[in-house]
Parts: C-alpha cells; structure tokens; sequence
C-alpha cells in the first residue's frame, strides 16, 4: 500500500506558456507546456487551494424550510509559493510578474550570450550545410571538447528571427569548423539556417526582465515595433501565464494558465533570500499527464552528471544574505551607483504586486475565470532596515521627497571555471520615494531604523538613472520603477518558441 503523501517528497516546477496561436482558452487542459529541465524551483511550501463556489435554492418561497437544490456557480483557485531563492529557478516567475523580456528587436537580446566552455564569447558564422543536427561554420571556432554542453542560439535579425532564432544544445564536436546539436534544427516550427546566419556560443547568459503596461496575452506587434512585430505575424502572442506542477510523493497536481498577482523578495541574515509569489491559476487537473516527468525537471547542462574538477557548471546554488550589496543615492541620469553609495542593511523586502481583475466569469469561461488583467496599475513597494540609526540622511531625503535610485544585487560562484562570469541576481529600483521612517526607540537597546518605500515610473522630465539598464522602446514596455536581472546557466528567453519545449 502506497504511504501517504511527505512534505520531504515534495517537487514544483514552474514554465511559462510560450508562444501560442491563442493567448487564454479553457479548452486547452491538453496543451500546456511539459515541464522539463530547467524548471524545477526550490520550494518550501505551498498553499493552493482548488476553491469551488456553491449556492443554493433557499430564498426560494417552496414551502420548506431547507434548500432542496445546490448549484456550483465558481471554481477559483488560488494560493502562494513560497521559495528558497536559488540563482536558477526564478526566471520564470519573475517573467510572468513583470511580463517582459527583451527579444531581438535590435542587436540587443536577452538572455545575452557570454561566456563559453573555452572561457572566452565564442561567435561565428554558418556555412552551407548547416542543416538537421548539424552546425557547420565558416572559420574554425571550435577548437575543443569544452564547448560540449554549451548553447548555440542562431541570431537571425534580418527576415523571420522567430522562425530561424533558435537555442540548442551542442552534443558533440566533429572538427574545429562542425558541431552536433539537439534537437534538430527544423523541430517544432524551426527551419535549418543554412549558410550566412550569426551565432553565438555560451554557457552563462544575462536575462533582462521589463515592466510590461499589461498582463494578458498579447500580440508582439501590439508591444513592440521592429522585425519582431511584423515577422512574428497576427496568430501568435507572447502569454503572461505558466503551468506549475507539484509531486507530492504520490500524486501530481497541475495548476493550469498561472499568473503571478504577487511576487516579494524577502532578505534576512538567518534565512537569507526567500521568495513569494502568489498565484491565480484557473485549472487544477490531476489526471493531466503531460508534465508528469520530474525526473526532468533537474538543472542539466554538459555532458557529464557532475561538474568537471574546479567548475561550478551545473551547479545549482542559493541565494545567501552575504551575496548582497544595497545601494542607495540621489537619482541622477549621470552618475551611476557605486560602491561610495553602499548602504549596510539588515533586512529588505520588495514587492511587485498586479492587482488582477481575476473573479471575473463570461459565458465563454462557464464555472471557470476569464483571462485576468490588471485591473489598477502595477504597484512595486517594500522597506528596508539599518541595524543602527546613526544619521539622518535618510529622513532628510523622506521629508524633502527627494527622487532616489537603488540596487540589491546578489553575487555568487563563477559560473565556468577560469573566468569572472558569476551567478547573478540585480533588482533595479530606478525611481524610488522613502515612506514613512521609523526611528523609534524602543526601550533600552540599539535604536534601528526602518524604512518603506514606493517606485515609481521614470518619465520625461527624470529620465533614466545612470548605469541602469535602458528599457526597450516599444507601446507595451513602460519606462517602469524596477528591471530585473538574472545571470545564470538558463539558456532560453522566457516569451520566446526556441524549441525550449521539447529539450
């Protein structure tokens, strides 16, 4: 007899939709992404909950004094995760939370190629016969076996980037100028490049994360301008929503078209980076077999189960309280923050909250949510603490609604051996305000000092703060208070099909 179901046993996974010929629709329970590498999160809890909506007869007048009939009028689920931040495992919530990540409009992509195997940006361009699961280049690149286990990504800009910028992964190296890759480059809606398209190598890529002015699905060409909104066509959108599955030790459950209404960075010395996201899924399904593969979910890369001697590569690693650096100055389009701006925290806590419109039902969705949408604007807001109140910069700044800007960036191991390419995570808060300063005294002790504070949109007249990433110009990306950067093993951007379904 199966024992019953362990919290020690307990697995989550987490990946967004990505491009699909429609953005939101109850009938598609089939059609969810399976799980796979790369999308395993360290949870540590959960409390979803399937919430079904009853109402009965009993203001009918039909001389009794009990209802006779009950009807089910709602299925509403909903609840949080919570998470032990890891440097892999938050990219796909964060991308659902803030509902953008940059793709090739420009010469400028993330996730950004860096570093290879060979310890150096690996480039290069295909010559003919670079077809099925073969990548031929026109100069000899591919000097070692280190490359194996690295990405390529066919930077195509000019004429169909959505059809020929794909990801795979290389699992063999023929010659100095021929590599084998996988899967096919022709696999679920790629082409073969042929000969005259860009590459790039890596094993380390730097996401960028934006604020998007709206949260259901839309179509690229309603976001941005450029090769992508015109090449990408009308039948294709970019969708906020994911699917998350938990394997208790004995069952599955999948919650179906997530989105995140809210999502908090909390950071303290004892239990360093913890991580919250609220969700509003609109199925819960226990039958659905489609990402029913935990086995999978595993952080993968290379061609061996453990990391080469001396190399972090594969490895998956938490987020500490000694990873982190504040920062925290006047805002200034000039001068970028700096180590002269750090400030000595001993907690903080970030919020990026959606207030979704998601009770509402329509005769299309039945028992079941409509596509939620942000129903106000987005809100980002938090507070920090100094251990110490020992000057009044900081209240100084409150009480003349001074216009700052900030950092909290987390610094881990290298990612490849040899190299000063490390796990990253930076939240920038462009535009922030100080609310409220708490420098009470408490009794006999050291005095603390605490502060809230909101973010606000950069605009015409601030601009965009020095040393920040710039957002991407476009009608549906805002100019919005905070990017989001992650750098780390995961090689796909997180709205783009590059075959990132069926590695």
């Amino acid at each position: 007899m199966l024992a019953p179901a362990q919290g020690t046993a307990t697995l989550a996974a987490f990946r967004l939709n990505s491009r699909k010929s429609e953005p939101y629709a109850i009938s598609w329970p089939d059609s969810q992404p399976k799980l796979n590498s790369y999308d395993k999160i360290a949870l540590l809890k959960h409390s979803l909950k399937n919430n079904h909506e009853f109402e009965d007869d009993a203001d009918v007048l039909d001389g009794t004094s009990g209802p006779s009939q009950h009807d089910k009028i709602a299925v509403m689920p909903g609840g949080a995760l919570d998470i032990k931040a890891g440097f892999l495992g938050l990219d796909q919530l964060i991308a659902a939370a803030l509902g953008f990540e940059k793709v090739r409009g420009s010469a400028l992509e993330s996730p950004d190629f860096g570093i290879s195997g060979l310890g150096t940006t690996l480039t290069g361009t295909t010559a003919a016969g670079t077809t099925a699961t073969t990548l031929i280049a026109s100069a000899a690149v591919f000097t070692s076996d280190a490359i194996i286990g690295d990405w390529v990504r066919i930077q195509e800009l000019a004429s169909t980037p959505n059809v020929f910028d794909q990801v795979r992964k290389i699992v063999g190296r023929t010659s100095t100028t021929q590599i084998t890759v996988a899967p096919a480059w022709n696999a679920s809606g790629g082409s073969d490049p042929n000969a005259g398209k860009a590459f790039a190598v890596a094993r380390e890529f730097l996401h960028t994360y934006e604020c998007s002015k709206h949260m259901h699905g839309e179509n690229f060409q309603n976001i941005m301008a450029g090769v992508w909104g015109t090449a990408i066509g009308t039948n294709a959108f970019l969708t906020r929503h994911g699917t998350l599955v938990t394997w208790n030790g004995w069952k599955y459950e999948e919650w179906q078209f997530v989105f995140i209404r809210k999502l908090t960075f909390k950071l303290d010395a004892k239990n360093g980076l913890l991580v919250s996201a609220e969700c509003v899924p609109a199925f819960h399904d226990l039958t659905n077999s489609n990402s029913q593969t935990r086995d999978t979910w595993r952080y993968v890369n290379g061609t061996q189960a453990v990391p080469a001697s001396g190399s972090s590569f594969m490895v998956y690693e938490r987020v500490q309280f000694p990873d982190a650096v504040f920062r925290l100055a006047a805002f200034s389009t000039g001068t970028a923050l700096s180590a002269s701006h750090n400030v000595g925290i001993s907690e903080i806590e970030i919020t990026i909250e959606n207030p979704l419109d998601d009770a509402s039902q329509t005769t299309s969705s039945g028992l079941y949510r409509d596509e939620p949408t942000r129903s106000e604007k987005r809100k980002v807001y938090g507070s920090f603490t100094l251990s110490r109140h020992k000057e009044n910069t900081r209240v100084t700044q409150f009480l003349n609604e001074s216009n700052l800007m900030a950092s909290l960036t987390f610094t881990g191991s290298p990612i490849t051996t040899g190299t000063v390419r490390n796990n990253e995570l930076k939240i920038w808060l462009r535009r922030l305000r100080l609310e409220t300063p708490d420098t009470s005294i408490p009794g006999v002790g050291v005095v603390p000092e605490k502060h809230s504070f909101v973010c606000l949109n950069c605009d015409n007249v601030t601009g965009n703060p020095a040393g920040m990433p710039t957002p991407t110009v476009g009608d549906g990306i805002e100019n919005g208070p905070i990017i989001i950067q992650t750098r780390n093993q995961f090689p796909f951007n997180m709205f783009m099909a590059q075959n990132h379904e069926n590695l």
